[in-house]
């Protein structure tokens, strides 16, 4: 077993687990109300209180703490597999995918508008006269004779 960075009273019982794992920095921090974090550790603590850590997984309740589940997480989590980069691939794709949908779908409305406002003489007349507000649908609908509906 490695020299550990810190004092044992630092680390908890789970500490040796992630040893095992290959990630020595990181440790299960439990809360109080039954909750509890996969923490990493930064920097080497003079004061363990003060000691920067940030959550690798956090907001775990009612799930037992197991070496199982924490390495079936780490390996989820962990940038250098190649599973992980194929996920946010993916997640890029989709949002690259809905974000040109979203492109395409102001395209056609703004075609279709264009189209329809051409069609219109008396409506292309307006605009000319009082500018694009005329295309506002309150301003459509006053132009359009009572007895019509």
């Amino acid at each position: 077993m490695p020299t550990p960075l810190w004092p044992e009273y630092v680390w908890s019982k789970y500490h040796p687990w992630f040893v095992e794992m290959g990630h020595p920095l990181l440790d299960v921090n439990q809360y109080q109300d039954g909750e509890w974090a996969i923490i990493q550790w930064f920097t080497r603590p003079v004061i363990p209180s003060i000691t920067q850590c940030q959550n690798v997984l956090s907001g775990m309740k009612n799930v037992e703490i197991s070496k199982g589940f924490c390495a079936k997480y780490l390996k989820e989590l962990d940038i250098t597999r190649k599973q992980f980069w194929d996920r946010e691939d993916a997640v890029s794709k989709k949002a690259s995918d809905e974000h040109e949908a979203r492109d395409a779908h102001a395209e056609d409305l703004a075609s279709a508008a264009t189209k329809a406002i051409l069609g219109n003489e008396d409506l292309c007349e307006r605009i000319a006269k009082n500018g694009i507000e005329e295309i506002h649908p309150l301003k459509i609908a006053k132009h359009i004779p009572y007895n019509a509906w």
